[in-house]
């Protein structure tokens, strides 16, 4: 029984993190994608298996079924210390979700507005006085003196809005980048704190289950 719900928590912990690292044989992560459908519904399972765990000592004791079995680090208590552990790192999944829910909300809405924005861009820019000069130059196949980049006042306060319009895309966009470098930061954090400590804790109890013949 031991040996059973050690190994249990084991392949459950095991498979969240090589698919949230990657390596996991059914997933296939493209490039630029934070997570997978296939990573959130193995977190969703992992969270859901972790805020599950008991968390008071008792409960702990009949999660086990003993109160002692005289072996350090099999304890209740050093299970109830690995519980707490797993419910403390699936609990820092709420924060993350509602990053991504905000992140898609905001990519949804950002990248039509780029394309609109671009596209007035592109429209003014066409529309400035020079460059219908320089249409009418290249049309008449004639280059006056003095007139291919001859900017007049209208010109100038068309290039001071494409500099004040490409300052807040710029801008925009920088938010953007550190919004989804934050939200990385945060999912990185969240699966080295499983691969590095939670992993591993599982595995020395189940090496310890497996040396003392624990099979029941």
């Amino acid at each position: 029984m031991v040996q059973n719900k050690i190994i249990d928590n084991e392949e459950i912990i095991s498979t969240y993190a090589e698919v949230a690292l990657g390596i996991h044989p059914e997933v296939k992560r493209s490039g630029g994608i934070l997570l997978t459908v296939e990573d959130l519904l193995t977190i969703k399972f992992y969270v859901e298996f972790g805020f599950g765990l008991p968390d008071r000592l008792h409960e702990v004791e009949k999660y086990l079924g003993y109160r002692t079995i005289g072996i350090a680090g099999l304890e209740p208590r050093d299970i109830q210390e690995l519980f707490r552990k797993i419910k403390i790192n699936v609990s820092k999944w709420d924060g993350i979700e509602a990053g991504l829910l905000t992140q898609n909300r905001d990519i949804e809405t950002f990248s039509p507005n780029i394309i609109t924005v671009g596209n007035d861009i592109i429209k003014c820019i066409d529309n400035m006085p020079v460059i219908q000069r320089m249409k009418k130059i290249e049309e008449n196949g004639v280059i006056p003196p003095g007139m291919l980049f001859d900017f007049n006042s209208m010109d100038n306060e068309v290039a001071t809005e494409l500099v004040s319009w490409l300052e807040d895309l710029k801008s925009e966009v920088e938010t953007r980048r550190r919004e989804t470098l934050n939200l990385k930061n945060k999912i990185t954090d969240f699966n080295q704190e499983i691969s590095d400590v939670l992993e591993p804790s599982i595995r020395r109890k189940r090496d310890l289950i497996r040396n003392n013949s624990l099979n029941a």
